[in-house]
């Protein structure tokens, strides 16, 4: 009865001191408040005011420190009694939490009471971190839901020890003849007990515990008379195990052992193989919230560029990645990742250089597929515009497919489906590309596939390509003489070029390592190469090299080209801190009367205004301010040189997304803009057998709307010259045209019969409802759908080149 009263009387002191805890917490909170307030308004209060709350605070704190203290020493002695006075398993301190206020609950009171009930503080602090929110109940779930160790005091745990310490005595006191003789007959009998050990071993009943099945296992691990290690071994410690095992793969992954520790570059990339696949079956497995909060995630992406020739590896990071974006415990945090939104784009790019192996095409479709069931339509949107979805289409088309049981087919299909659900501009795509055709034929072929009715809302979708079938799509990608066909095969043109490109990178980067040549010895020279193209585009050899005025301007106009295309791929930064906009500028003046050099220098200024690491930077420039009338000079020299004017417009369009209103009227001060732009868009419509057809009609497009975005003044001014009634009449010839969303709020203006332009021109005859309807659905396309607000510049340029 004393036992049970000084027990009773502990609890509740725990109690007081856990609430006490609570509320000290609370105090320093409210008093750091305050005394943030006072230091914002130093006119309220004087110094001494301050000081005083300061002392008080530290007051404060001192008496947290001290009663976290208490705390720890009341809940040892708790426990040192119990393990004394009791005999059965019991709790540090008590079977329930405390209750405590919301309000006054925080991360070190959750923590205290985790620590209470037995756990370990390290142990909570996981728990907490993988809650997210000081909430006990729910960490209590976590822990309880992985088994996480208890802190428990047993009489037979008690009695176990006492025993092993008598028989240690018993065996320090036999002479070496006694202990011999023993030896001699536990080795001869030790076939007899493996025998007896698997036959009496039993599967696990149903009314037995997990604890309770650990604790059998530990005393008949003893019986059978091996190693007692394992039977020390507690949970933590194999979860410590288990955390350094998979920290060590996802370290040796990125940085393999190499030719230091003698071996060669295949046997490094073997073990980085097997490092990666180990790591995908942990994560397919229960450790795939430890993976994710080891850097799993960016482990797969980095491998991915790493290891991007190797087909093992890629099928592996691909398997990692969609392990942790299915999970239910690490999907959440994947998808707040940074790299969740790049994962599109990442999984295309390594697929394009294997593009001929179905297994990789597979893993990287069922990736997506999980990628798309988690984020929505977004990630759909990326997916589609990413370039992956020509791999799935080539596949799917082949007859003699390397997948007798369907299983990669199944994989692609999935992702068809994914990209299909609650998407009815991407199910319009689907179908005018011949993909629901493709699923129609795969289900013919394969009727034994099945997708367990994840995909049943898409029923009536898929019925309607039965009821009526569209043709098949071809492997061979014919060049047709309308502007539909003609944009198809640029794009399967594009996507040929893109993947080439990716292979000679991949060659070189691969060449240059043999060599011996580090990334930043690399980065160097790249950087001492741009700044000599800068250097001879302004000053290219002459007379005194031997060498003619026209080769010396065809060597300027050569590395004019050559620093725009490494602006155009991911080289801007450096192009810019090289000097890229001073040699732009300064050739526009130079080399005015060649309209080569126009177009070179006005495509490398495009690059810099489009790309992201640039575009701020520029901005910031004194020559921002003269770049259009620059341009203008250019363009009124050589009026008939359409490229050229098109390269123009296309800056132009650039120059006003990121400048905004004040770079609209700096453009419409420069010059008769409005004039170049109706002539070009004439004759860019006019040339109808050019392969850049659409291309050039979108540039000057989008020149156009980007002057008439947000600014009422330039709409009419585009209304007065006839330029509206040319954009709604070319939008409703090419309807394949797309902005992404980016002029979707000039839907009512291109009309204009909703107002947004002066009422004179709304009653023309000429235009029809259908030409204002098809322009309007050309503008509307790509808007996000919640506010039907336009998207930026920067994010429909993105969409575009990812296209």
């Amino acid at each position: 009865a004393s036992s049970q009263q000084m027990l009773s009387q502990a609890s509740s002191a725990m109690r007081n001191a856990l609430t006490a805890l609570s509320l000290s917490e609370q105090e320093v909170a409210n008093l750091k408040q305050t005394v943030k307030e006072l230091q914002e308004r130093p006119a309220e209060g004087t110094n001494e005011i301050i000081e005083r709350e300061r002392e008080e605070l530290r007051r404060a704190q001192e008496r947290v420190a001290d009663l976290s203290g208490a705390f720890r020493q009341l809940q040892s002695e708790v426990a040192r009694v119990r393990y004394e006075k009791e005999g059965f398993d019991m709790p540090v301190a008590m079977s329930l939490p405390v209750r405590i206020a919301p309000e006054l609950a925080s991360r070190v009171t959750v923590i205290a009471q985790l620590v209470m009930l037995g756990y370990s503080y390290e142990d909570g602090e996981m728990a907490l971190d993988a809650v997210v929110v000081n909430d006990l109940h729910l960490a209590l779930e976590w822990l309880e839901g992985r088994h996480a160790a208890k802190t428990q005091f047993s009489l037979t745990q008690r009695r176990k020890e006492v025993l092993e310490g008598e028989s240690m005595k018993y065996i320090t006191s036999r002479t070496d003849e006694e202990v011999r003789e023993e030896i001699r007959m536990r080795s001869s009998q030790q076939p007899e007990l493996k025998q007896q050990t698997t036959a009496t071993r039993a599967p696990r009943r149903a009314g037995e515990s997990v604890e309770e099945v650990r604790e059998i296992g530990r005393v008949r691990t003893a019986r059978t008379g091996r190693s007692s290690v394992y039977a020390k071994r507690g949970q933590l410690d194999m979860y410590d195990t288990r955390k350094r095992a998979c920290s060590m793969m996802i370290c040796m992954a990125i940085n393999p052992p190499g030719s230091v520790n003698g071996l060669t570059k295949q046997a490094s990339e073997q073990i980085a193989q097997r490092c990666i696949e180990g790591l995908a079956r942990l994560a397919h497995s229960r450790s795939a919230f430890m993976i994710l909060t080891l850097g799993g995630q960016r482990c797969a992406f980095d491998c991915l560029k790493l290891y991007e020739g190797n087909p093992k590896m890629v099928s592996a990071c691909f398997k990692l990645i969609r392990a942790l974006t299915s999970n239910p415990m690490t999907m959440i945090h994947v998808k707040k990742q940074q790299r969740f939104r790049l994962l599109p784009t990442a999984i295309s790019k390594a697929a394009g250089l294997h593009q001929d192996r179905v297994d990789i095409i597979g893993e990287g479709a069922h990736t997506l597929w999980s990628a798309n069931a988690l984020g929505g339509k977004d990630v759909q949107d990326r997916v589609r515009n990413a370039g992956f979805l020509p791999y799935v289409k080539k596949m799917l088309s082949m007859s003699d497919l390397d997948d007798p049981e369907g299983k990669y087919r199944r994989k692609m299909m999935g992702l068809i489906f994914s990209l299909a659900m609650g998407n009815q501009a991407v199910q319009k795509f689907l179908v005018v590309e011949g993909y629901r055709a493709l699923l129609r034929k795969t289900l013919q072929e394969n009727p034994h596939l099945a997708f367990d009715g994840e995909f049943s809302s898409l029923h009536v979708w898929l019925k309607e390509e039965f009821s009526n079938p569209s043709e098949l799509p071809k492997l061979e990608m014919l060049k047709y003489a309308t502007p539909v066909g003609r944009a198809l095969s640029m794009q399967y043109g594009k996507d040929e070029k893109a993947s080439a490109t990716q292979k000679r990178a991949a060659a070189m980067r691969e060449r240059m390592k043999r060599r011996g040549a580090t990334p930043e010895q690399m980065y160097f020279a790249k950087k001492r190469v741009i700044s000599m193209l800068c250097k001879i585009a302004l000053n290219p050899p002459g007379s005194v090299a031997g060498v003619s005025k026209d080769e010396s301007e065809e060597i300027a106009y050569r590395s004019l080209l050559a620093l725009a295309r490494i602006a155009e791929r991911r080289g801007a930064y450096l192009v810019l801190t090289c000097g890229g906009p001073r040699t732009a500028v300064d050739c526009l003046r130079y080399y005015l009367h060649n309209p080569d050099m126009m177009y070179a220098a006005m495509r490398m200024l495009r690059a810099l205004l489009t790309d992201q690491s640039t575009m701020s930077r520029l901005k910031k420039q004194v020559r921002f301010r003269i770049l259009p009338s620059a341009i203008l000079d250019a363009v009124a020299r050589h009026p008939d040189d359409l490229e050229m004017k098109a390269e123009a417009v296309h800056a132009l369009w650039s120059y006003t997304g990121i400048g905004g209103k004040p770079a609209q009227e700096t453009v419409m001060d420069c010059g008769p803009v409005l004039e170049h732009i109706k002539s070009g868009l004439a004759q860019a419509r006019a040339d109808t057998g050019s392969n850049q057809y659409l291309p050039t009609i979108r540039k000057f497009l989008g020149c156009a709307l980007s002057l008439a975005k947000d600014n009422k003044d330039i709409q009419d001014k585009l209304v007065e010259v006839g330029l509206r009634s040319a954009i709604r009449k070319t939008l409703s010839e090419n309807p394949e045209i797309s902005f992404h969303g980016e002029f979707g709020m000039l839907r009512d203006w291109i009309r204009g019969d909703r107002g947004g332009a002066k009422s004179v021109t709304r009653s023309n005859k000429s235009t029809t409802r259908s030409e204002r309807n098809a322009a309007e659905r050309v503008l509307d396309a790509g808007t996000q759908d919640d506010t039907k607000s336009s998207v930026p510049h920067i994010n429909a340029l993105n969409m575009f080149n990812d296209a």
